[in-house]
């Protein structure tokens, strides 16, 4: 092989990586939204006044 068809064949490979590696950052954000979420949500099943709170202050904005 010449050096230019392997320093195109590596720059084909680290695109593929770099296209892998924003996939998997989607992701991450995605997995990261949905944890959040459930902390969020097991805190209100924990502690129920959050929950009357949380009610209370969306009510005095109407």
């Amino acid at each position: 092989m010449k050096k230019d068809e392997i320093l195109e064949e590596i720059a084909e490979n680290l695109s593929r990586i770099s296209d892998s590696l924003d996939e998997m950052n989607i992701q991450l954000e995605d997995i990261s939204m949905a944890s959040k979420m459930l902390v969020f949500f097991k805190m209100i099943e924990l502690r129920p006044e959050m929950k009357e709170k949380l009610v209370h202050h969306n009510t005095s904005f109407e």
